[in-house]
């Protein structure tokens, strides 16, 4: 009985822990950039979202280094832009679909976890007897 209850307990740390991977301060790094204006200049955005995630992270101490890959994504986007190698809507249009494709991997992860966490909580435990015991 206690052997499943620690397995529930880890099963739900794993869970838990896919998270805080994901976040600063409990808000997803994709809203740092939903807060900013949509229909500003794609460096204006970048700059917004870039500020906003430095000041979550300034006042909770608590920034992953997954987000510091996406905010680095939009600034090669912004840079490319300032070159004139892409035009705004195709950076749009290239964040659209990093962002969407970052999504599918972190709800894939979330559930893969979500599934072994469940899975050994399912499984059979040995109890002091020496037979497999349900729980």
């Amino acid at each position: 009985m206690i052997r499943c209850a620690m397995l529930i307990a880890a099963g739900l740390a794993a869970v838990l822990l896919v998270g805080c991977l994901t976040t600063t301060a409990s808000v997803p790094v994709w809203e740092h950039f939903d807060a900013c204006p949509e229909r500003a200049p794609f460096h204006d955005w970048v700059t917004c979202a870039k500020q906003n995630r430095q000041a979550a992270c300034d006042a909770n101490h608590n920034c992953s280094s997954n987000p510091n890959t996406v905010i680095a994504y939009a600034e090669s986007l912004d840079q490319s832009v300032q070159r004139h190698e892409i035009t705004e809507t195709e950076a749009r249009r290239r964040w659209a679909v990093y962002r969407a494709d970052r999504e599918v991997a972190q709800s894939q992860a979330k559930r893969s976890t979500q599934d072994r966490a469940s899975d050994a909580a399912a499984a059979p435990a040995f109890c002091t007897f020496g037979r497999s015991n349900g729980c």
